[in-house]
């Protein structure tokens, strides 16, 4: 479908400014690989010249917040959201970065897989700069040197685990603290860089790595930081590059790190690209594609469904015997305070301003960014906007955002196998259904249950419910860690507990919310022999088919807070008694955890 909007839009020859215009110049810039190749490295110039330009630590921080708004982690990145423990108050918030691989365990692990991959890393960044014009020799002295910095900044870098704790990345405060726990940066010449010289407070996420990267700043020569960010500039830019730089970037980051076999067909990765940027040519795409494929009455079901989620969760609340009152009330207050976007934003951004063309595919990835990051910092001083979406209608995904304390389903997951306006409630509720509960779980789970109602960092549990509430979710923990997808590659339970607990959550959830939708309607009849209760199960089981190669299945167990697809679908159920009747799961059967070890939340 995406590809069909795209290829009309760039046949329309439409108005300047329009969205086929933005979508289809963008989509023929992309799909011109004669002149992509052509132009060779020229497109990076303006970059790369700014990097070669760095003489000293004043020339070092312009240079880091000119690349900022183009993703290429030159050290940390800059973006705005609501303070943590002030929802009505928009705030810069600092996150660390700088690294080429995924994670920070890539370059600290001692694993033969480990240092093999952090091997062929180095041997790809002394190819690439071979590419733009460094000896062979010089080339692999370069690598080495990006390698070693980088790997000081894996060390200062908070885990992927302590970030999933809102209190431990909640760190306003105020210009002269900054300079004073991260000495040496010049945090007002980068402010000021940035079109930002007034800003009286940040968010620092992680102030050990500043501080770190602060001294990084005093004792790397500027020489040496040239490298580093060149390199980074030629990540970042190499996949919009000639045949030269994309096939290398590929080889390594597509076919030695995730193992892919071949790359995506070219319309596909240009269509990728288009959707990135969610409030310019993104938001284009999506206000084309809703046009095309999302009915009124979809938007309508979903809604009905969400109140009976709603519904299900506040009663299963009330009914929590570990829960005191006091937390049972402000749980309550809670979700029902929580807002429901469906489909696609009610008001569409402004995109005035937004110049695309057809000569130049990186220079229409470089347009859409800079509009992108020019957006966000406009936000500090205005009012916090809770219209705003966090992805593009065509995106096949939900989310739920603590600060808004919302839960979001763009029209992209309105589709089958998620949902069907057509299908009975057995296939909706096991599918899109548990979607919603695991969202709404989001707000419960022990990351979002530490936000209240308004969106705010604040605890309103009692210590006796809280400490209860650990030990419940310990029990989850314990649960995943066990599980062993690769072998000597364990799930990582505490960095997945968020999303395994909106799991059990959704499902749980879902079904009850299912069995209200019966008890309102005469009881369906089995379909293929299978009851509404199985099919409901099977709707669940169904979302998660996929397949996914072994290396790409270790990176995400090492940095994805999901659980792999299968223990997505199988860890919640094998804890559920309805799905065990179901199905006739006898006591001590795979899918039928022992009652004691099952963990019980909400």
């Amino acid at each position: 479908m995406l590809r069909a909007i795209v290829e009309e839009a760039a046949a329309a020859g439409a108005p300047a400014g329009s969205e086929r215009q933005l979508v289809g110049d963008f989509y023929a810039s992309g799909m011109d690989e004669a002149a992509t190749d052509a132009a060779g490295l020229s497109p990076a110039a303006r970059e790369l010249d700014l990097v070669e330009g760095i003489a000293e630590h004043a020339g070092l921080t312009r240079a880091i917040a000119a690349l900022q708004p183009h993703e290429m982690r030159p050290g940390f990145s800059p973006f705005v959201r609501p303070d943590p423990r002030d929802s009505s108050t928009n705030r810069l918030h600092l996150q660390q970065g700088g690294l080429g691989l995924p994670d920070r365990d890539y370059y600290l692990r001692e694993d033969e897989t480990s240092r093999s991959l952090l091997a062929a890393y180095e041997e790809h960044v002394a190819r690439t700069l071979a590419l733009a014009g460094s000896a062979a020799s010089e080339a692999r002295e370069r690598a080495a040197l990006v390698v070693r910095f980088e790997t000081r900044l894996a060390r200062a870098s908070m885990t992927r685990v302590d970030q999933r704790d809102p209190y431990k990345v909640a760190n306003t405060m105020g210009l002269p603290e900054l300079a004073l726990r991260a000495e040496g940066f010049d945090w007002a010449g980068y402010l000021t860089a940035l079109g930002l010289a007034g800003i009286e407070a940040v968010n620092p996420r992680q102030p050990d790595f500043f501080a770190e990267l602060a001294r990084a700043t005093r004792d790397v020569a500027a020489d040496e930081w040239r490298v580093y960010l060149r390199w980074h500039v030629l990540r970042a830019w190499s996949p919009y590059l000639a045949k030269p730089f994309a096939d290398e970037h590929f080889d390594f980051f597509g076919r030695r790190l995730l193992g892919q076999k071949e790359e995506k067909p070219r319309w596909e990765r240009v269509v990728e690209v288009i959707d990135d940027g969610r409030r310019s040519v993104g938001e284009a795409l999506g206000r084309l594609y809703v046009e095309r494929v999302f009915p009124p009455e979809a938007k309508t079901r979903l809604r009905e469904m969400v109140e009976y989620l709603r519904a299900a969760l506040a009663d299963r609340i009330r009914e929590l015997d570990w829960l005191g009152p006091t937390t049972k009330e402000s749980a309550l207050e809670k979700l029902a305070a929580f807002t429901v976007k469906v489909g696609y934003p009610d008001r569409w951004h402004d995109r005035a301003g937004l110049r695309i063309g057809r000569s130049s595919y990186l220079g229409n990835v470089r347009a859409t960014q800079r509009f992108e990051f020019a957006y966000e910092l406009r936000k500090l001083g205005a009012p916090v906007d809770r219209t705003e979406w966090g992805m593009t209608p065509p995106t096949v995904n939900a989310y739920y955002n603590p600060s808004f304390n919302e839960i979001v389903f763009p029209a992209g997951i309105l589709r089958p196998p998620f949902f069907d306006v057509h299908a009975d409630d057995a296939s909706n509720y096991g599918a899109i259904g548990v979607v919603i509960g695991h969202e709404m779980s989001h707000g419960f789970d022990d990351s979002g249950s530490q936000y209240d109602a308004q969106g705010n960092l604040r605890n309103w549990w009692s210590a006796e419910d809280r400490a209860s509430y650990d030990a419940r979710t310990g029990r989850m923990v314990e649960q995943f860690d066990a599980y062993e997808p690769l072998p000597g590659s364990h799930i990582n339970g505490k960095l997945t507990l968020g999303e395994n607990i909106g799991d059990l959550g959704g499902v749980r959830i879902a079904y009850a919310a299912f069995q209200r939708a019966l008890a309102a309607s005469a009881r369906p009849e089995p379909i293929d022999g299978l009851s509404a209760e199985q099919r409901f199960f099977i709707a669940h089981a169904q979302v998660w088919r996929s397949i996914i190669r072994d290396e790409a299945l270790l990176v995400r167990l090492l940095t994805d807070p999901h659980s792999p697809a299968r223990y997505r679908a199988n860890g919640p159920l094998s804890n559920m008694s309805e799905f065990h009747d179901a199905f006739r799961c006898a006591a001590g059967s795979p899918m039928c955890r022992p009652a004691a070890q099952r963990p019980v939340i909400w």
